[in-house]
């Protein structure tokens, strides 16, 4: 019983986690000079029922997670422990709006929380049983890549939204001359870029991007299932040729499609990267040329997304958030401006851009150290440091590298709730196996 609840919720939580159907609640704190700002208005998503039944369900891996925690930094020095969650304590009691610092807590405890589950170690851990976890996964993942192509190839094609019944998906609604609408202008013609249930384009292109690479580099975690020993190949040699394999195949072909359709020009050219990394290192083919040629072809047809031009005041946008961040990590270095509450203090510093534009830096990077400041960045990174031997698997890295190059020019790995939980998920499972994480 406990299995099928557990296959239940993780079916669904997969298979709406591309959608954004959610209730938006606009406080006080959610408008900057009488603006309403979406960024700052909390939201219950349909997705955060589902992982918070998930999380409930599971509340003895995760308290036997942070036990396991708590064991080891009283073995080291809990006074670690305890100096960051007052630093992280006085981080959001010192903000500028406190709940909105609550809330941004509240969505990082959601995505550790997930990834604990997800990288539960065994069957009875997980209440999953041998040979159920991959196909709980790659069903509801190769559905909605689906539902994700059609809603986007049909936003190409008619150049506004659908609505209907993807209104309760999450569409938004638009066209391509809704102002400050994403677009692309290829061939003389402005061409309304496909955003599907997200909030923008990049954050498509993200998305599919790192599912694309955990399906890519994990091909024996979907086969073996929970065979964890090594002898066991029934279940790999039962579904070498049969429907994971078709599975699998699907949702590469479909990322790639929505990738490449999303124009994210960031997403592309490290789909570009994974797939030369993946020929000429891990693809078996003896034949080099056949390596070169698949190369070649991906990088042509890639070349024909890359070459449309967005928004002409786009790179002036991004160097003008820059610009504003590190001059509020000038002037708030040790604590930051407190978690979530970077707009507030950067609508301030505007000066050239109307409060429609109003949105984080476009780097995860940039974006915490401004909200949190050196001394709990600091922190995380050397804890992550000594943690580094744990993230030897080629999977993990290749998924790391992946959120990094593109966290470098976007936050919706931070700010966007997809994106976000996807973080949590993939992780989790990469962590799940260890020893079939490669290629």
């Amino acid at each position: 019983m406990a299995s099928r609840i557990n296959s239940i919720l993780v079916f669904l939580l997969l298979l709406f986690l591309p959608t954004q159907l959610g209730k938006h609640f606009f406080m006080d704190f959610s408008f900057i000079n009488g603006v309403r700002i979406d960024y700052l208005a909390p939201t219950f998503y349909l997705v955060d029922i589902l992982a918070l039944l998930l999380i409930a369900f599971n509340w003895k891996v995760i308290w036997r997670k942070i036990v396991k925690l708590l064991n080891c930094y009283i073995a080291t020095s809990l006074n670690c422990l305890i100096g960051l969650l007052l630093l992280v304590g006085i981080n959001v009691i010192g903000a500028k709006e406190p709940m909105m610092g609550l809330y941004v807590v509240g969505r990082l405890v959601e995505m550790y929380a997930l990834f604990v589950v997800f990288s539960g170690r065994s069957r009875n851990e997980f209440g999953m049983t041998k040979g159920s976890f991959g196909m709980t996964v790659l069903v509801p993942l190769f559905i909605g890549s689906v539902v994700e192509l059609f809603l986007s190839l049909s936003q190409l094609i008619t150049q506004h939204s659908l609505q209907g019944i993807f209104y309760f998906l999450g569409e938004r609604a638009f066209s391509v001359s809704t102002p400050g609408i994403a677009t692309i202008s290829m061939f003389g013609n402005q061409v309304l870029r496909a955003y599907g249930t997200f909030s923008h384009p990049n954050s498509m292109g993200g998305f599919y991007l790192l599912l694309y690479v955990f399906v890519l580099f994990t091909p024996r975690f979907f086969s073996l299932d929970f065979a964890r020993d090594q002898n066991d190949k029934e279940v790999g040699s039962r579904n070498k040729f049969g429907m994971t394999t078709l599975l699998r195949f699907g949702i590469l072909v479909i990322s790639s499609c929505l990738i490449l359709i999303s124009f994210s020009k960031v997403a592309i050219v490290c789909f570009v990267l994974v797939n030369a990394y993946s020929s000429l290192k891990e693809l078996k083919l003896d034949c080099r040329f056949c390596k070169f040629a698949r190369v070649f072809i991906l990088g042509v047809v890639s070349l024909i997304f890359l070459s449309g031009q967005s928004d002409i005041l786009s790179w002036d946008k991004r160097v003008l958030l820059i610009k504003q961040s590190f001059e509020l990590i000038a002037q708030h270095p040790l604590f930051g401006v407190g978690l979530g509450n970077s707009l507030y203090y950067q609508s301030g510093l505007l000066s050239k851009l109307p409060y429609s534009f109003i949105q984080p830096v476009h780097n995860i990077f940039l974006l915490f150290v401004t909200e949190v400041g050196i001394v709990i960045t600091g922190a995380i990174v050397y804890r992550m440091w000594r943690s580094r031997n744990k993230f030897g698997m080629t999977s993990m890295r290749i998924v790391l590298l992946v959120i990094v190059i593109t966290g470098f020019f976007d936050h919706y790995w931070l700010t966007l709730i997809q994106n976000q939980i996807l973080i949590g998920v993939i992780l989790g499972m990469c962590m799940r196996y260890p020893e079939t994480s490669s290629g």
